[in-house]
């Protein structure tokens, strides 16, 4: 039997009525998004999230503002020179970041 022979069997129309119909593929499973994490997800799921979160932004830089302003005047009402401000203490994250890297 030769490979043309096999192709015409298997096409032919006997063999084609006894199979069972092609199974369709299945769908691969789409990985859920943490919507605390991506804001595409979180406004789907919440539209008025994206105000809630403008609002914060803008209370959170007008606290930041006020208080260089208020900062910056203090030195100059008393009369005294500001001192240095103190280096900030590192995160968990910077002091990790700065370790040695053992090989």
């Amino acid at each position: 039997m030769t490979t043309t022979d096999l192709k015409r069997l298997l096409q032919s129309d006997e063999l084609q009525a006894a199979l069972r119909p092609r199974k369709a593929k299945p769908s691969r499973r789409v990985v859920k998004k943490n919507p605390l994490k991506h804001i595409q997800v979180m406004l789907k799921l919440n539209p008025y999230a994206e105000v809630v979160k403008r609002r914060a932004h803008l209370k959170s830089i007008k606290a930041t503002s006020g208080k260089v302003v208020a900062k910056a005047a203090a030195p100059a009402a008393t009369g005294k020179k500001a001192a240095a401000p103190a280096p900030a203490k590192p995160t968990t994250t910077q002091v990790k970041s700065a370790a040695p890297v053992k090989k």
